[in-house]
């Protein structure tokens, strides 16, 4: 369907939501230098969504929150 930019910019956006998530749910600790680059991709992401994309990239969100997801859910349950 011609979306390979969009799941591109899924896979680009993903560990920066798997650090959010490790924050959240596993308390992990960010220092300066970490918040700067979550800034940074995030005023990135803002920036792709905002000027470059016709639309919102709804297949590379979908690529990111399940890859996030399964990370999170591999991490917090001990087999």
């Amino acid at each position: 369907t011609n979306r390979i930019i969009d799941a591109s910019f899924g896979y680009f956006i993903m560990p920066i939501l798997s650090v959010m998530l490790g924050y959240i749910f596993f308390n992990e600790v960010l220092n300066k230098k970490r918040i700067f680059s979550i800034s940074l991709v995030g005023i990135s992401i803002l920036y792709l969504i905002i000027v470059s994309f016709k639309s919102l990239p709804w297949v590379g969100l979908i690529v990111a929150l399940t890859w996030s997801i399964y990370s999170l859910l591999r991490k917090k349950i001990t087999c």
